[in-house]
């Protein structure tokens, strides 16, 4: 395959997930443009029924984030599905879903999830980031606790992970390396995934949580690895808040807490990437 033909394959897969996540969301807004009409009926100007239009379809996709999230997951995962039908090497074979993982490798990409979440977290409550920022980061992350903790589970801790290291690790890295070599599609792939997330709090953060996840993807060549990596990371999230609250109740924490998370989580990553790479990093360097 050609180098030009290696990059287009490499950003098709993510432009897919981004049609798929808008098809659900225009589905969302024509139900709620729907009840719209129904519920205020004929007579009304028409600059008057599009401000309420607009306000209840924006209120809709925020209220149902966690169903158009699944929803983009599952279109996306059976469109690929569908595209690799009868082809060798199959779809899961293709991106390493066929190539299991050591455990010790999973069992080492599920702590750099957690500690990279730690220091994440830290840098986020311990930096003085602009208002906006903080605020539009909040608008998001509210949005991702819709639909129920099953749903807010299934979506967030299972769909995304699996379906974003598929599209980022699996398709977008696998075909960059063709074009820009190992270390250059770890670095393409990760600046994707960080302005797929488009606000610039998790676009900062997610660059290099994709790096790391790019990073173990390149050592074990099996996506179990950076799957377990990232759902780790969405689980830690909610662990680490859960911690927060059960023993700061409704109270401020220090601000030395934030320079204690942040240290501690940049040194396990680091602990967790320099293991990596002793025990994978130098086989495959023997393999190539």
């Amino acid at each position: 395959m050609s180098k030009n033909r290696s990059i287009i394959y490499a950003f098709l897969a993510p432009l897919l997930y981004l049609a798929a996540q808008m098809a659900a969301s225009l589905a969302v807004s024509a139900v709620a443009s729907v009840y719209v009409m129904r519920d205020i009926g004929g007579g009304v100007p028409a600059d008057e029924l599009f401000e309420e239009t607009l306000l209840r379809t924006l209120d809709a996709v925020s209220r149902y984030t966690n169903h158009i999230m699944f929803a983009a997951c599952v279109l996306l995962v059976f469109t690929l599905m569908v595209a690799y039908r009868g082809r060798q090497p199959g779809l899961w074979q293709a991106v390493g879903l066929t190539r299991g993982a050591e455990p010790s490798a999973l069992a080492l990409a599920a702590l750099a999830g957690f500690a990279l979440n730690m220091a994440s977290s830290g840098l986020l409550n311990g930096l003085p980031l602009p208002d906006d920022w903080l605020e539009s980061y909040a608008g998001q992350m509210e949005s991702l606790v819709t639909g129920g903790p099953v749903l807010v589970f299934a979506v967030i801790v299972i769909c995304v992970p699996f379906t974003e290291e598929l599209i980022f690790r699996g398709f977008t890295q696998r075909y960059m390396e063709r074009a820009a070599g190992p270390w250059g599609a770890v670095i393409t792939q990760a600046v994707l995934f960080s302005v797929f997330h488009m606000s610039p709090v998790q676009t900062a953060y997610t660059f290099f949580a994709g790096l790391m996840a790019g990073v173990i993807y390149m050592w074990t060549r099996s996506l179990w690895a950076p799957v377990a990596f990232h759902v780790l990371y969405n689980l830690s999230s909610f662990l680490i808040d859960g911690a927060a609250a059960a023993v700061l109740g409704d109270g401020e924490p220090p601000e030395w807490l934030f320079a204690v998370m942040a240290a501690t989580g940049l040194t396990l990553a680091f602990f967790c990437l320099r293991s990596f790479r002793n025990r994978y990093g130098s086989k495959r360097q023997a393999a190539e």
